[in-house]
């Protein structure tokens, strides 16, 4: 048992994919995208756990570690590096009509788990696994629910967030858990600035979480503005202000009848 960083990444709307796609253009085209996804792993010398389908599962510190502050800034640099690859392989398919465009999420934890050989005498594999995997393919999963595609564990964020600028995204229930865990949204490394709005969307998460609904929800509409187009989190969290007013309202007014 060891502290290892886990990385999962999966294709949106693959299993969909496999139904309308000729299969020799598909797995030519998968082959293209693995060949550059495990290439960024590679490099920021990670171990390939595994391909689950159209997903990869991979890990930081299994087979070696230079420490847990250094396997979880490659598993999030490998994760910045797949947006950035996949975002170029998707212009070069632009010009082939036997290509479809790719969308994925990624997500990425650190804790202490299981790492060894399991299996059939005939057939042993090397892996990791306990809760902290688990973890690590639930932010993936919760990728679509708070539509983004890089969500990062907060002991990951913890050790990390002198190199990469994070975003809080929210209180995540999961399964097996008594508390719902922090996570957080990858913006970008720290060769560019942080967004001038991220202060202040921070601020209004921490009106949020102390239960001032009326100045968190203008704060919110504030931040919308600045960033000066859609936003899913700040859409989400203006209707939950608002939600939260009104069932208060409700309770005080039903306090007032006789």
């Amino acid at each position: 048992k060891q502290a290892v960083t886990v990385l999962f990444s999966d294709i949106r709307g693959f299993t969909s994919m496999t139904e309308s796609s000729d299969a020799g253009k598909l797995v030519a085209q998968l082959n293209e995208y693995f060949l550059e996804m495990v290439g960024v792993v590679l490099k920021e010398d990670g171990t390939l756990q595994k391909f689950i389908g159209d997903a990869i599962m991979a890990a930081w510190g299994d087979t070696h570690s230079e420490g847990a502050a250094e396997d979880a800034r490659r598993a999030v640099r490998a994760a910045w590096q797949m947006r950035q690859e996949l975002t170029e392989l998707n212009n070069q398919w632009l010009t082939k009509p036997d290509r479809t465009k790719f969308s994925i999420g990624i997500g990425v934890n650190q804790g202490d788990i299981i790492v060894g050989n399991i299996g059939h005498p005939q057939r042993m594999e090397f892996t990791v696994l306990g809760d902290g995997v688990n973890l690590a393919a639930r932010l993936e999963s919760a990728t679509r629910q708070f539509h983004t595609d890089i969500l990062i564990g907060a002991s990951v964020e913890a050790l990390t967030r002198e190199q990469f600028i994070y975003r809080r995204v929210d209180l995540l229930a999961v399964m097996g858990k008594t508390r719902p865990v922090e996570v957080f949204a990858l913006l970008s490394d720290r060769s560019r600035p942080e967004p001038a709005w991220l202060a202040q969307y921070h601020e209004a998460i921490r009106l949020y979480r102390e239960r001032q609904f009326d100045r968190a929800g203008e704060l919110f509409k504030l931040v919308l503005q600045e960033i000066g187009g859609p936003d899913f989190l700040c859409d989400m969290y203006v209707t939950r202000c608002a939600a939260y007013q009104d069932r208060k309202s409700t309770r005080l007014n039903s306090s007032h009848l006789v």
